[in-house]
């Protein structure tokens, strides 16, 4: 069974559709002269998002599913969605030459080797970069996901009223939207840093290498929870104060003091996740560490990561210099939400 699970529908727009744990994007995309045109874009938050009832999490999300659906006034229901976490491994591969019929039984080989998951209980799927007779070996990049995993996201859009017609992996789609509304990295090494509520995806991008994909299982919700019980506020409340709706508490210092230690863990896994990639990747210098995502934006996130990695850190917002189509509503407002919009636009790139 392959992950990119196409449906032969021919030319058909899709709608791009990132269901988080913390809230659920929708973007609609079009491509025309080899350029893509942003169409209506939707952010909803999952109400409770911190509940520890799992059917009542599981209606919320479904809920803002559908609210999203209904603010974008989709005209299909035809949906592109994503796997991401622990549960997913996205890993470069370099193999000799081979018989093409040969390459998929080598990648199942490998993904048994590199991946934590049963590959009896996965999906695995491949894309190549460089194939069977071109002289230069094969090279590519594997995917294995929870057959579970999969089999739940793709529930969720059925219960909301939409065919998922291709499931992807966040990372991945990540990497689509960047390549295509991103910054110039030619003649560098970049790095993509997309921060989510409970999951933060990394690509390190460079001339000289296969895309390198990582999944670090930390994310927003561990600054948030751990402020919340430090200070004595609801998650609610904290959420609104990184969100910068709430003035002045965040620049209290007994808050930056807290939010500093709730992200620590964070910050340090990526610091090492660096460290490794240059030991065992590539040995070059990441030049611009560029990041997106819901938690992005949070208050005083950026400066934390400037300390940390000066000179590197940069916002990324892959609308803000974006064409859109006509009759998308409110632009400015679409824009704003764009450093967590990424992972949705990526998805909305893909065509069947």
């Amino acid at each position: 069974m392959g992950l990119a699970d196409y449906l032969r529908l021919g030319g058909r727009k899709v709608l791009g559709l990132d269901i988080g744990t913390s809230s659920v994007k929708i973007a609609q995309v079009k491509k025309t002269n080899g350029q893509y045109c942003v169409g209506k874009c939707a952010k909803v938050d999952i109400a409770s998002w911190d509940c520890e009832n799992e059917d009542e999490f599981r209606k919320n999300t479904i809920d803002a599913v559908r609210l999203c659906v209904d603010i974008v006034e989709a005209r299909t229901s035809y949906a592109v969605c994503a796997v991401n976490g622990a549960d997913v491994t996205v890993r470069s591969f370099n193999f000799p030459e081979m018989a093409e019929e040969q390459i998929a039984w080598a990648v199942l080989q490998e993904a048994e080797q590199v991946s934590p998951l049963d590959i009896q209980f996965s999906v695995v799927d491949y894309e190549l970069v460089s194939g069977p007779n071109d002289g230069q070996g094969i090279s590519g990049l594997l995917v294995a996901a929870s057959i579970e995993l999969v089999r739940e996201k793709r529930q969720k859009a059925t219960d909301a009223g939409l065919q998922n017609v291709v499931m992807d992996v966040n990372s991945l789609a990540l990497l689509n939207c960047f390549t295509e509304f991103g910054a110039d990295c030619r003649d560098r090494t970049t790095a993509v840093l997309d921060i989510g509520n409970r999951t933060t995806n990394l690509l390190i991008l460079s001339e000289e290498a296969l895309p390198f994909v990582r999944s670090i299982s930390h994310g927003g919700a561990e600054a948030v929870k751990f402020i919340s019980k430090e200070l004595e506020m609801s998650v609610k409340m904290v959420d609104e104060v990184l969100r910068q709706r709430i003035r002045n508490i965040s620049e209290t210092e007994s808050f930056k003091h807290c939010f500093r230690r709730g992200c620590e863990t964070l910050v340090r896994e990526v610091a090492e996740t660096f460290r490794y990639y240059r030991t065992h990747e590539n040995d070059c210098r990441i030049a611009k560490v560029y990041i997106c995502g819901g938690f992005a934006g949070a208050a005083g996130f950026e400066e934390l990561l400037n300390e940390r990695f000066p000179g590197q850190i940069e916002l990324w917002n892959p609308l803000q210099n974006a064409s859109f189509q006509s009759r998308v509503g409110d632009v400015e407002e679409i824009i704003r939400e764009g450093p967590s919009m990424a992972v949705a636009l990526g998805l909305a790139m893909r065509s069947i």
